[in-house]
């Protein structure tokens, strides 16, 4: 059995050029068409065996949401993208504060700092 395992996006993935057709036989990515499914991150129905502690009231969202004081927070250290997410970004910033950290603008951001910002 061979199995393709990607994270990456297409772009920075390896490239299979040289890999006959049919070669690998199941896929394993954070693509929903994929045989396994990896995400990165995904949002979860409530059901039966959700913990009470993890549901969230609408009153604490609410709270939550009314403490925030900026809109967008981007941690990012991959300066000049392929997809240029960068000049969206830029582009964005000319509209709404966005709050940024990592190598392309030299401001460091450990998880303490992280949970500050996400509040």
């Amino acid at each position: 059995m061979n199995v393709f395992f990607n994270q990456e996006s297409p772009y920075h993935g390896i490239q299979y050029k040289h890999v006959p057709p049919n070669f690998f036989n199941i896929t394993m990515t954070y693509r929903s068409d994929s045989d396994v499914i990896i995400p990165y991150d995904k949002l979860e129905l409530i059901d039966k065996i959700t913990k009470e502690d993890e549901i969230w009231t609408w009153k604490e969202v609410q709270e939550k949401v009314s403490k925030k004081t900026k809109l967008v927070l981007q941690l990012v250290s991959n300066c000049y993208t392929e997809s240029k997410r960068e000049v969206y970004a830029t582009e964005l910033a000319k509209y709404i504060n966005i709050t940024v950290y990592g190598k392309c603008n030299k401001r460091d951001c450990n998880k303490e700092c992280e949970n500050e910002e996400i509040g």
